[in-house]
């Protein structure tokens, strides 16, 4: 009987170990962050965005002046100004807009919180840097620093004006790549911004991976095994 019983348990364990080795690692995703123009400040009022079951949620915890707000516009919309849309994550602006909000002249947006659901790694963020040529600004750089805990991240965006009609917005698109940014769910990822004369900066989209369990690999499972045969024999010999 003990032999017929530790067979079966040899059989169920190797096949569990097969399959978890046989499971796939997770994708990656993919998640818009421009969608239905929304105004969000330092009131409770948030944004998110959806996609395969991870939210990503953001929110101003503070600003520099008390009109300072965020906001998210869709894609397509205002196409001469922004036309992949996008959530605010920082801007300066001496006159005129600053992250599409007419009251915000003069004020610094300089604070994004972040939150996802789920733990994910950090993949890559795609970026819009934004500038107006009536601010006459030749060098128009948004230093961005993205922090979880230990970890943080820089990155810089830059719109020169140079070169450009009068009146019109210029843009840089950019793809920022994070390397071993591991973020805990529920836990925000503060995105603070310095910048040197006028510009906003936009993200348009943002690719995650949901951080799960590794399998156990099936050297470990039959060395397991090997452990489990071991205990049960010491245990008969034992009772003995």
């Amino acid at each position: 009987m003990g032999f017929r019983t530790l067979a079966t348990s040899a059989t169920l364990t190797a096949a569990a170990a097969v399959a978890l080795s046989a499971n796939p690692s997770q994708a990656a995703t993919l998640i818009f962050t421009s969608g239905t123009s929304t105004i969000f400040g330092s009131s409770p009022l948030t944004n998110s965005f959806t996609q395969d079951g991870i939210t990503v949620t953001f929110s101003q915890p503070a600003n520099n002046s008390g009109n300072a707000v965020s906001r998210s516009e869709p894609s397509g919309n205002v196409v001469s100004t922004l036309p992949n849309g996008g959530t605010c994550l920082g801007g300066q602006r001496p006159s005129g807009i600053v992250c599409g909000n007419p009251s915000t002249d003069g004020a610094e947006l300089n604070a994004i919180k972040m939150t996802f659901n789920k733990e994910v790694i950090l993949n890559s963020a795609n970026v819009t840097a934004r500038t107006n040529t009536l601010d006459a600004s030749a060098i128009n750089i948004a230093f961005s620093t993205w922090v979880n805990g230990a970890t943080t991240r820089q990155f810089e965006y830059e719109a020169p004006t140079t070169g450009v009609a009068a009146g019109t917005f210029r843009l840089s698109d950019y793809t920022s790549q994070f390397s071993s940014f591991i973020v805990p769910a529920n836990s925000p990822i503060t995105i603070t911004s310095a910048m040197i004369g006028s510009v906003d900066y936009w993200l348009s989209s943002i690719t995650v991976t949901e951080n799960v369990p590794a399998p156990l690999p099936v050297v470990g499972a039959f060395a397991a095994l090997g452990f489990s045969r071991r205990l049960r024999n010491k245990t008969k010999l034992a009772t003995k």
